[in-house]
């Protein structure tokens, strides 16, 4: 009787302490769907347990949560996906992760290289667009001081934000238009 009592106040201790780290990092905040696809990524990375969790967190899910809105639907790839795949063990590891929504797909990857607790992330946003909508955001980001063009052509060009790893893409040919974001980002795990 005296175990279970101690088993049952351990429990209550440590769950206790496992919802003020949440609370820490106001991870207990967002949806439990949300929070879930978080989780998930951490659990592919393979992040070992002295990595800054609420820190890591916070930044995958500012990488991947605006995309979960209504509707939305994820899938992902990671080191163990292919059954083929020598680096299945590696200690640099990856997911990439697509998150499609009403309005636009998202495909982020992360790659966790271990040996120096660093987080590379690359991600691609895809609108599907109209013709006009694609023009005006094109005239828009090219009025931008700080965007520069790289590449223009009757139905393409390409812009990249000065000293950002950040470029668009714009396609048109009416009365379709495609806009898509790509952006990097690198973060510490420590």
């Amino acid at each position: 009787m005296k175990k279970i009592f101690l088993i049952t106040i351990l429990s209550l201790k440590l769950f206790s302490l496992g919802s003020v780290a949440q609370n820490k990092d106001n991870f207990s905040n967002i949806p439990a769907d949300h929070k879930s696809l978080v989780n998930k990524v951490i659990a592919e990375l393979d992040l070992s347990l002295d990595s800054d969790f609420p820190k890591v967190r916070k930044k995958i899910y500012t990488h991947i949560g605006y995309a979960m809105k209504s509707d939305w639907y994820a899938m992902w790839r990671s080191n163990i996906t292919p059954s083929k795949a020598k680096f299945k063990n590696s200690s640099t590891r990856f997911i990439d992760l697509t998150i499609i929504n009403k309005t636009f797909a998202l495909n982020v990857t992360f790659i966790y290289f271990k040996n120096v607790h660093q987080i590379y992330v690359s991600s691609i946003e895809n609108h599907s667009t109209t013709y006009q909508n694609a023009l005006n955001r094109y005239d828009e980001f090219k009025a931008k001081p700080d965007q520069k063009i790289k590449y223009n052509t009757n139905n393409s060009a390409l812009l990249k934000k000065d000293g950002y790893m950040e470029k668009i893409v714009f396609l048109v040919k009416e009365p379709s238009g495609f806009v898509q974001y790509i952006n990097s980002d690198i973060f510490d795990t420590k």
